[in-house]
């Protein structure tokens, strides 16, 4: 199993953060965003509004309700407020330096952002409001992300580090070795369902995988359904925000080195050398005859491994180890060469079942989680 410790979610907001302003600049243009001011006093406002209106009269509503925004739409200058009715109920008001007024939508609309499912105040914490609380801003970011996918995940993403946690749907689709593979080499496996339908999902070194229950895979079919596509987001992002990893993994992992259990693996399995064989099992035609028989081709490899790093404690602790392969051989003739020509890849079945072989036959009794990297002694 492995669990993939990721830097702070504050710094992945931050990330998203610069995500948000790329969509806004491609949206309301630089000119606009370039534009926008925090206005804390009425002296700051251009003098078309304090003739309208009153350096008094605007100064007596910054102290009652908050800083204004001044920007600039179409050579149009507009200040922006939002408000929160008698009511209880949000609203957004703008007025231009003629002392019109602006409600329901009408400059959102004309912005573009209502067909987004945004308002002008995302555009505001995303440039203004950068130095909010982590929570805040998480609770801000989940906000947009709903509205720009029309689907809130909050809640409705299982993360899976099993084939246990796998529902029976996905059985005939995706074998249980398969899984095993795939949360070896790549980390944790999400479960979600959108429209009806389940998918696992996985963020994978060529980019994010899903397969739904039906054994259809896709690629950016889903992110052009939710419409992140175009914000230049991943699948990944929306688990980073939606499936608070970090949360989990502090619970249940000591994110800290566990030395002693390093110290251990290092004493069990460095400095030694490792044999491990198995047959490959097919059918092929005997010479000279028109029927199959069954023919057992030997594999050996040998290697050896090194601790990386161990995190955790008791249960919850979880090893990652680099196992370097030495030499492999095919029916007692060398096939390291093709494993090389094959690009290392640890995705050919033989690798996948050295793996299994290793789990079983090495680290089977070991009371806690094992993730194996593979390599060749010359990579």
């Amino acid at each position: 199993m492995k669990y993939i410790i990721k830097e702070s979610h504050y710094v992945y907001l931050l990330e998203n953060l610069d995500k948000r302003k790329r969509l806004f600049i491609d949206l309301l243009g630089e000119d606009l965003i370039n534009s926008i001011q925090k206005i804390t006093s009425a002296k700051e406002l251009p003098i078309g509004f304090l003739r309208n209106f009153g350096t008094s009269t605007i100064q007596t509503y910054i102290d009652r309700y908050g800083s204004l925004y001044y920007f600039v739409f179409n050579g149009e200058p507009f200040i922006y407020k939002d408000r929160i009715s008698p009511k209880g109920e949000e609203y957004e008001m703008y007025i231009n330096d003629k002392g019109e007024s602006f409600f329901n939508g009408q400059i959102t609309n004309r912005l573009g952002l209502s067909d987004v499912g945004l308002e002008f105040s995302d555009v505001i914490d995303a440039f203004h409001n950068e130095g909010e609380p982590l929570n805040e801003s998480t609770d801000k970011n989940k906000k947009f992300l709903t509205n720009v996918m029309g689907h809130d995940f909050t809640g409705k993403i299982e993360q899976v580090t099993s084939t246990y946690d796998v529902p029976m749907e996905f059985d005939n689709n995706i074998s249980p070795a398969a899984i095993n593979y795939y949360l070896n080499k790549f980390g944790p496996m999400y479960l979600f369902e959108l429209d009806g339908i389940k998918y696992l999902y996985q963020d994978q070194d060529h980019g994010d995988f899903f397969i739904d229950d039906y054994g259809f895979y896709y690629n950016d079919e889903i992110l052009e359904q939710l419409g992140i596509d175009e914000l230049g987001l991943r699948f990944s992002d929306i688990i980073d925000l939606y499936f608070n990893e970090e949360e989990t993994l502090n619970e249940g992992i000591d994110m800290s080195q566990n030395v002693k259990v390093k110290k251990l693996l290092q004493n069990l399995i460095e400095n030694k050398d490792f044999n491990i064989s198995f047959e490959d099992e097919e059918y092929v035609y005997a010479l000279g005859a028109d029927y199959e028989e069954l023919v057992y081709t030997p594999y050996e490899f040998k290697f050896h491994m090194i601790v990386r790093d161990v995190y955790g404690e008791g249960s919850k602790t979880v090893a990652n180890i680099d196992v370097i392969i030495d030499d492999i051989q095919k029916d007692n003739e060398d096939f390291y060469d093709e494993w090389v020509n094959d690009g290392y890849h640890v995705g050919v079945w033989y690798i996948e079942e050295l793996n299994i072989k290793i789990d079983q036959e090495i680290f089977e009794d070991l009371p806690f989680s094992i993730y194996l990297t593979f390599y060749g002694y010359d990579e």
